[in-house]
């Protein structure tokens, strides 16, 4: 984090939300669809997930909810 010098480390799918949220704002919706097709994986979970991702995410100040 850029102010308090914390590292967090993500997985795999973490590391492409990452660099997805790096070229475009994106809903968690969004991320979901992508990850899911990326990683072949089923949707509703791949949802649930992405939504633990992004609300640590927040929680750590690494990215705001855009209204």
């Amino acid at each position: 984090h850029p102010s308090s010098g914390a590292i967090h480390r993500l997985n795999a799918s973490g590391k492409v939300v990452w660099q997805l949220l790096q070229h475009e704002p994106l809903s968690g919706h969004a991320l979901s669809e992508v990850i899911a097709v990326y990683f072949n994986a089923p949707l509703t979970e791949v949802t649930t997930d992405i939504a633990h991702l992004l609300m640590a995410l927040s929680q750590a100040d690494l990215v705001i909810k855009q209204l």
